[in-house]
């Protein structure tokens, strides 16, 4: 890419030559300036040399002085003799000025009449062969000039080409007044050329420096990218046999694999806490036999220890235990309820439910001793109303069936009528949704 872009940008014949037509013209004003400051003999300062033309032309848009003195009506001049707008090359340029200062001459008019017209010449021959001079804008009536005008103005000036543009010239185009374009190769127009090449040579060596440099730029890029991959590698090696990331990365492991069993452990003391709580409450006589009632006098005969295996519900173990306790009679078991959350789908893990009403529990579970297996459920009383209604009851879809409200507002959720609930390996599948009224 960057070769063809040096080939179409060298190849143009424009490219380079404005840049130095530029300069030319700019060192053509400096040494007119030169002659005229030295042979007019003005008062103020002779300004110092212009690079390009565009310092010159800035040097006149600045000073007012400058624009009216005897070097801004040469620019003027010049301007008329070319034509506005139109391009000119810098020895058309140098062209131009000899021959207003030859014309000056030959008519007596002005300070600019002065000038020694062979030092400028002179002064100028780099840039315009001696003999190819303007004469285009000489009058008619002028007065006859002396033997060396009228040599200067005896020759024509060839047609001016239209590939450079003459920056020095602060005006639109005339299109109507503009010249036949010169062919390329004429007297007129010096072809472009770089280092003493052609363009199109200039344009090839461009191309296959570009591919060069390409390929220099891709190859220290790449390196660059190996470098850096392996600067990463050998840092990460170097973390990796790090003695302290050893020693931390084996003490996280032991804090996991110990966060692991303390899991474990506490869901197994959980489901151990739950066994006994359903014993304790399927089994209230048992209690009240060993409490003894106000007024009767304790019995202080040793009791004989219970075995950690015996069953509580089982009244001939308990009458081992002493000859004053008597078998208790049979209470009616108390159905288990529990409390848990709904869920995204209609199951809930057996780990999640607690026997603890907490607001932020929606589901409360009835367990019957008679079918352990099934469970009945409805909306928990104690659950907070404002966190149902402000998750718009979105969750409790595969829990509870339920009419949404007609004007769009909720004030309430109440329980209608409670589901169903089928025991799994490790928790509840929903069987029947409940019923809830929302108003």
């Amino acid at each position: 890419m960057l070769a063809v872009v040096c080939f179409v940008v060298l190849g143009r014949p424009s490219f380079g030559q404005s840049a130095l037509a530029d300069e030319q013209k700019g060192q053509i004003w400096t040494l007119t300036a030169q002659r005229v400051w030295t042979d007019t003999r003005l008062k103020n300062p002779q300004p110092r040399a212009w690079k390009t033309v565009q310092e010159f032309n800035t040097w006149l848009t600045k000073d007012k002085a400058a624009k009216e003195s005897e070097l801004g009506l040469l620019l003027d001049a010049v301007i008329k003799r070319i034509g506005l707008g139109q391009p000119a090359t810098p020895a058309q340029v140098a062209r131009a000025i000899i021959s207003e200062i030859a014309q000056r001459k030959a008519e007596k008019n002005g300070r600019l009449a002065r000038v020694n017209l062979a030092d400028l010449q002179n002064n100028l021959a780099g840039f315009a062969p001696l003999g190819t001079l303007d004469a285009t804008d000489t009058t008619p009536d002028a007065a006859a000039p002396d033997s060396a005008a009228v040599a200067i103005l005896s020759t024509t000036q060839p047609p001016l080409p239209a590939s450079v543009v003459a920056e020095d010239l602060d005006s639109k185009p005339d299109r109507s007044a503009a010249p036949a374009r010169a062919r390329p190769g004429s007297a007129g127009a010096p072809e472009a050329s770089y280092f003493a090449q052609h363009p199109y040579q200039t344009a090839a060596l461009a191309g296959v420096l570009g591919l060069l440099l390409g390929a220099g730029l891709m190859r220290a890029f790449r390196s660059k990218q190996v470098q850096s991959s392996g600067h990463y590698s050998s840092g990460s090696t170097r973390i990796v046999e790090s003695s302290e990331y050893k020693e931390l990365r084996l003490a996280y492991d032991k804090l996991r694999d110990e966060n692991k069993q303390l899991r474990t452990k506490l869901q197994r003391l959980d489901v151990r806490v739950e066994e006994l709580e359903a014993r304790l409450s399927g089994s209230p006589g048992v209690a009240a036999a060993t409490i003894p009632t106000p007024g009767t006098p304790l019995d202080v005969t040793p009791a004989v220890a219970m075995p950690e295996t015996m069953n509580l519900e089982d009244p001939l173990a308990v009458s081992l235990g002493s000859s004053t306790v008597a078998p208790a009679a049979e209470a009616p078991e108390v159905p288990l309820t529990r409390y848990g959350p709904v869920q995204e789908t209609p199951f809930l893990e057996e780990r999640k439910l607690t026997n603890n009403p907490l607001p932020r529990l929606a589901l409360m579970l009835t367990v019957q001793s008679q079918q352990p297996d099934q469970a009945s459920f409805t909306l928990n009383p104690h659950v907070d109303q404002e966190m149902l209604i402000g998750d718009g009851l979105n969750r409790l879809q595969q829990f509870f069936d339920y009419d949404p409200p007609l004007g769009g507002r909720i004030n309430a959720v109440k329980a209608a009528s409670p589901g169903i609930l089928q025991r799994q390996a490790d928790g509840w599948q929903v069987l029947e949704r409940a019923r809830l009224v929302i108003t």
